[in-house]
């Protein structure tokens, strides 16, 4: 009978305190106001979803419902630190949901979906198609190999012998007439920053080198005088997605650029469809922008025009780029190779609208220059 009233008593208590916590997180969440943007994820908290017949008949309400609970709850982040704390160094896990850390710093697996880079490849191709038609003959390609080849360890992640062979049978058709620059060997760990997928543009001015050919020098503005070679400017900390995504107080990066004040830049304004003058690093995006990386040509932008006001060259270089490109057009355009590098987002501009919008130039050249991501998700480029 002892025993029994001992069993009665625990169960009582571990129903009050499972009442009284569940109570408290309630009221918890009542009194402290959820957030509208998750600031370390850099996406909009999900709103409370609204109640219908047909959303609670097909269970629709109930899912999203789940997730405006978990982006609401109180503490989420202090939650999400201590799943990530446990996930590393309790489990000893490789992993968080594909997100790393490694040598590299911070990041997530990048596997090569072999099907989808083939279809990207063959967009590119398309695109080389209607440049040889419009004269332009020098035409050259890289891609941007996934910093988890440089984590230290074994991921199951980027494949970069796969990826050259992907590369190399897809465009050794005869009729193909583009260039293949391997970049990869250039790089290394140090070249990309440790909380976030992008490379350091400090970093990266031999494969700038490399990306211009043989036949240019990098004579970029703005030298130091014992060795010649550029001398970066600091513009503050930078923080890039991934400690936000694993939840952790990872030490920022620093964000260094090469100045260059021989640059004119001009964007194309999407509603007026004319083009107007910005600025080559937007210096509010370290305080303003939800991504500090837009300091390197504001972000996402559909068109770009780069004019060299110093350099003799009379060449024009059409650059298609994506995320990667905002940090290295400012060291093509400041190399004093190219009087002007027009910077193409196929993600935000048709392939079809290119010739309404811009005058295409002879003696001109072409580079693709594109991240595994994209190579990956080929339904973001628009060549139709």
């Amino acid at each position: 009978m002892h025993d029994e009233k001992k069993e009665k008593l625990r169960g009582m208590l571990i129903t009050i305190v499972f009442l009284f916590v569940l109570g408290g997180f309630f009221i918890l969440n009542r009194l402290i106001s959820p957030p509208e943007i998750l600031t370390d994820e850099r996406r909009p908290a999900e709103k409370f979803p609204k109640i219908t017949a047909e959303s609670v008949a097909k269970t629709k309400f109930m899912d999203d419902f789940e997730l405006w609970a978990a982006d609401n709850f109180a503490f989420r982040k202090a939650f999400r630190t201590l799943h990530t704390e446990t996930t590393f160094h309790v489990f000893f896990q490789t992993d968080k949901n594909g997100l790393y850390l490694g040598n590299s710093g911070a990041g997530k697996f990048e596997k090569i979906k072999e099907e989808e880079w083939k279809q990207s490849l063959r967009k590119i191709k398309k695109v080389e198609q209607n440049l040889t038609e419009w004269g332009i003959e020098n035409i050259r390609f890289a891609f941007i190999p996934d910093k988890s080849i440089f984590a230290g360890r074994y991921f199951p992640g980027f494949d970069l012998e796969e990826a050259r062979q992907i590369v190399e049978t897809e465009f050794s058709d005869p009729e193909t007439n583009i260039e293949i620059i391997d970049i990869a060997n250039t790089l290394n760990a140090s070249d990309f920053y440790r909380t976030d997928l992008h490379w350091d543009q400090s970093q990266i001015l031999d494969v700038a080198q490399q990306l211009l050919g043989t036949s240019y020098k990098l004579n970029m503005e703005h030298s130091t005088s014992e060795t010649g070679s550029p001398s970066p400017q600091t513009a503050g900390d930078f923080t890039g997605v991934y400690p936000g995504q694993l939840a952790l107080n990872m030490k920022p990066d620093t964000l260094r650029y090469i100045p260059a004040n021989n640059i004119r830049v001009s964007y194309l304004d999407v509603h007026t469809q004319e083009m107007t003058t910005g600025v080559l690093y937007k210096e509010k995006a370290l305080t303003e922008d939800m991504d500090a990386y837009d300091f390197f040509l504001s972000g996402s932008q559909p068109l770009i025009f780069l004019e060299n006001t110093q350099t003799t060259s009379d060449r024009t270089l059409y650059f298609f780029r994506d995320s990667f490109g905002s940090s290295i057009a400012p060291l093509l355009a400041a190399s004093g190779s190219y009087k002007k590098i027009v910077c193409i987002d196929l993600r935000y501009i048709d392939l079809r609208m290119i010739s309404q919008v811009i005058t295409l130039t002879e003696n001109a050249d072409a580079l693709f220059l594109y991240s595994s991501q994209i190579l990956n998700n080929p339904t973001v480029l628009l060549v139709g």
